[in-house]
């Protein structure tokens, strides 16, 4: 705008807004459009900057912390220093009833929120100009009559000052038409049109027009004269649907300042466009109302980019809602009704928490109070009712507009996703093959017990920790179809047999645990774990198998100084694996007995792994002895002996198991085995004879599945230079059962290479005559406990008697093993066992013991022939 019509001085606007946003926005704009702008954040700040510097317009927000745009505006029009000061209202209130409010208090227009900076530069123009054009005319209309009255007067009382004051007026009327013609400019540039009529106010009808600005020809498409002409011509063009509102509204809003309305009009080319027309009295020297002015604006794309707007609510698929603070629904877009089933009225006033799920209600009163603070909400997930009572899940995004006291939001359906979520959770917490609870989904289970127990001292829990007896032979011989049908079966009967409170979950495996909550006694415990013995006691019917299976149970009773979860599950562990060792099929209870025994096994277990590095491993060797009356050396048993730093000598029946179980003994009996052939191999220097005896070393079932076997006794054969026949293996009965196939190859390549095969322990294990028969086995080995009891009583000698008589009709040697007296050496012999050890011979000896025991004086044997001496023979072998 040219600031040529404010006599070169620049239009000072004042914003006031509390939007930081909004108002450095306005101010931005305009200021770079040339204009003075003062700037306040409420409404006693506006108040006080106009009361210090009249600006030339007021660009007012209606809500603000303090006084609202309403009391502002209601203040200044009460000032007669203020009162002529154009206001434009900024509001996001788009209802009928604020904008009449607006105007009433005397604003002269009204910008709704959001706005487009070119439409505010395009009102504060022309206001500005309109405010320019009442200003000069009130000024020079009152300049004009306060001259003519001071003129008339002058004239009355001295003639002589008429040519004057006939100067005078000429000049004013120069004033008013120059002040005309920057009218003119103002009018002609601005886009809307300006227009001015007389008004008779003791008719209240407008009698002629006196002015309309240039635009109309392009915005109502008719020449400008036919308005000057026909005052019908502007009533006329009007849209008959709204015509008769307008004419009401302006006839008897207009003279009163309150005639502000939109409508549409009929071009003469059939086309139609949105006018925003706005009217205002001018009054005269005795305030009676003789001339209406306003300005009709082309709101055209405004209302179709509204009309988009609407369209984008009505066909967006997402849920959208538009509430008020209290949350109660004020507006809602058709997709309620195809997602959820409800009609669009039927929810307005309605608040929103009335369809979130009882459950995510204090969610939804936390979401409110985040956004009445002002705060955005996205992607806040609850469940939401639909009309027909079924849930939805919806993911709500909010934006607060606290000026207008109304809440925008937006709702996604998530209730897919959310399915999706919840099977994934599930296959996450549960084993996929039997449905019940995995490992992690028990332990925190298990710890919420531990809490609950810790918060309520009456509350107790126990765990079982079950593993199913055999259930590798099952996978073994059936295959694993059957074992995971067996499984399945399994969970099946421990789901059947605990209550609903408790939880089942499969570890892995065959092992299984069951959480037993809210128990009174520790009776309760037990009889569920006799229960479960019970239903696993019959055969189960998997396929065209009957499948007889037990478990061995460990269980943990609650206690206060539990605090772990991993700690429950160990000392379950550990009970089950008491209940395997005394038996299976049965349960026992975890007590610290069983700690003990265990941290004694793990001790054991970390100090053998330094022993192997430590060299704190030993061989001893125990002579087997002829029974035959010459009783003459035939080998010697190879012993492994464990000299712990502290502890001393360690039983080997301490550590051997553990070093089976823990996979150990694959080194230590490659070990054994080589450092046992080094020094048969030494001896053999050192004696010749020594080629007539031989090494009997014991194979773990561990050694027998390890592939390398054969090539590291065939390496160690070479390297020692040792004779095969000089070397023969001991098996124990448990150890060929458990590795049939393998032993049976083994055993066959072994006796093809000349090594002989014991069968350790005989009678103790499972003594199958059909496993003797399958096995290439040379000598059977009678177990120390046979011979202990053997002379007890006439049945417990027909015992090794008949084992005895059984070798000899398989064509096997026999050695007795513990012959401690010289009563049981003599039976032995009266019933043909053909070999012997024990400490009636010689205990088991290091090295250079041993070589001392040979090498003593006929006098010192024990028992005759022993000796190793000159005069002493070795029995062949």
């Amino acid at each position: 705008m040219s600031h040529e019509l404010f006599a070169d001085r620049i239009p000072e606007i004042l914003v006031a807004d509390d939007t930081l946003d909004a108002l450095r926005l306005l101010s931005n704009a305009l200021s770079s459009h040339g204009y003075d702008v003062r700037s306040v954040t409420s409404g006693l700040m506006a108040i006080a900057s106009v009361q210090a510097a009249l600006p030339d317009l007021i660009l007012l927000d209606i809500k603000m912390p303090d006084l609202t745009g309403y009391e502002v505006c209601q203040r200044l029009k009460a000032d007669p220093k203020t009162q002529e000061i154009p206001v434009i209202f900024i509001s996001a209130l788009d209802e009928t009833f604020d904008k009449v409010k607006a105007f009433q208090l005397g604003g002269v227009d009204y910008i709704t929120k959001p706005f487009q900076i070119e439409e505010v530069l395009a009102r504060v123009q022309n206001q500005l100009a309109l405010r320019f054009s009442v200003t000069q005319i009130h000024r020079l209309n009152a300049q004009l009559e306060q001259q003519v009255q001071n003129r008339t007067a002058q004239l009355q009382a001295v003639n002589q000052t008429l040519t004057q004051e006939v100067l005078e007026r000429r000049q004013i009327e120069h004033d008013l038409r120059e002040s005309e013609e920057k009218f003119r400019q103002i009018s002609e540039n601005i886009r809307a049109v300006f227009w001015l009529t007389d008004f008779d106010s003791q008719t209240g009808q407008e009698t002629q027009t006196r002015y309309v600005s240039p635009s109309i020809e392009s915005i109502w498409g008719q020449p400008r004269e036919l308005f000057y002409q026909d005052p019908q011509t502007w009533t006329n063009s009007i849209h008959p649907e709204d015509r008769d509102r307008v004419i009401a509204a302006f006839l008897t809003q207009a003279h009163l300042g309150q005639y502000d309305e939109e409508f549409r009009i009929v071009r003469p080319d059939g086309t139609i466009r949105w006018i925003h027309d706005r009217g205002f009295p001018i009054h005269d020297e005795t305030g009676a109302v003789y001339r209406l002015t306003g300005v009709a604006e082309d709101i055209t794309d405004q209302v179709q980019a509204e009309l988009e707007r609407d369209r984008f609510f009505n066909l967006s698929l997402d849920l959208l809602f538009i509430a008020d603070r209290q949350g109660q629904l004020k507006r809602l877009n058709p997709a309620w009704q195809s997602m959820m089933g409800y009609p669009c009225d039927q929810l307005i006033d309605q608040p929103f928490a009335t369809i979130v799920h009882p459950e995510d209600l204090p969610l939804a009163e936390q979401v409110l109070q985040q956004l009445l603070r002002g705060e955005e909400v996205n992607e806040v997930e609850m469940r939401c009712r639909c009309a027909n009572g079924s849930y939805l899940w919806i993911a709500w995004n909010g934006v607060p507009f606290l000026q207008e006291h109304l809440i925008y939001g937006a709702g996604r359906d998530i209730s897919q996703r959310k399915a999706s979520e919840s099977r994934l959770m599930h296959e996450t917490l549960h084993d996929a093959l039997t449905g019940l609870a995995n490992r992690p989904c028990f332990m925190e289970r298990l710890q919420l017990a531990i809490k609950q127990q810790r918060r309520h001292q009456t509350s107790c829990f126990a765990v079982l920790f079950i593993d199913l007896d055999g259930f590798k032979s099952v996978n073994d011989t059936l295959g694993h179809g059957v074992g995971d049908q067996l499984l399945i079966r399994v969970s099946q009967l421990l789901l059947e047999t605990v209550r609903e409170v408790d939880s089942v979950a499969r570890l892995g495996g065959d092992e299984f645990t069951i959480l037993l909550e809210n128990i009174q006694h520790p009776e309760e415990v037990v009889d569920i774990a006799e229960r479960i013995q019970q239903k696993l006691g019959p055969a189960l019917a998997i396929g065209h198998h009957d499948i007889f299976t037990s478990a061995s149970i460990g269980i943990v009773i609650g206690a206060p100084e539990y605090q772990q979860v991993a700690d429950i599950l160990r000392d379950a562990d550990i009970a089950m694996y008491q209940a395997k060792a005394n038996g299976k099929a049965r349960y026992e209870v975890f007590n610290s007995a069983m700690y003990a025994a265990t941290l004694q096994h793990v001790e054991i277990e970390t100090h053998l792994r330094h022993a192997i590095l430590n060299n704190e491993l030993e061989i001893h060797y125990q002579p087997i002895v002829s029974l035959q009356p010459e009783r003459g050396l035939e080998g010697f048993e190879v012993l492994l002996r464990w000299r712990h730093p502290q502890k001393g000598l360690v039983p080997a029946g301490e550590f051997i198991p553990i070093a089976e179980e823990t996979g150990l003994i694959n080194a230590i009996g490659e070990w054994a085995l080589q450092e046992a052939c080094m020094q048969f191999s030494h001896w053999q220097q050192l004696w010749p004879d020594f080629a007539k005896l031989y090494l009997s070393v014991n194979i773990s079932g561990r050694q027998l599945r390890e592939p390398s076997l054969l090539q590291t006794l065939d390496r160690m054969l070479e390297e020692t230079h040792i004779p095969v026949r000089c070397l023969r293996f001991e098996i124990t009965e448990s150890s060929l059962i458990k590795n049939t196939a393998i032993a049976t190859q083994l055993l066959e390549r072994m006796q093809i290479r000349g090594i002989q095969v014991s069968l350790d322990d005989f009678g103790t294990g499972f003594s199958s005559l059909s496993y003797l028969h399958q096995f290439p086995i040379n000598t059977i080995k009678i177990d120390r406990s046979f011979v202990n009891v053997m002379l007890h009583g006439e049945k417990e000698r027909s015992i090794i008697q008949s084992i005895v008589a059984l070798a000899k009709t398989l064509g096997l040697a026999t050695i007795a093993e513990g012959i401690e007296t010289r009563q049981q050496l003599e039976a032995l012999q009266s019933l043909g066992c053909e070999s012997g050890q024990g400490f009636f011979f010689a205990r088991p000896m290091p090295p250079a013991q041993l070589e001392a025991f040979l090498t003593q004086t006929c006098q010192q044997c024990p028992v005759r022939h022993i000796c190793f001496t000159d005069c002493h023979r070795v029995a062949a072998h």
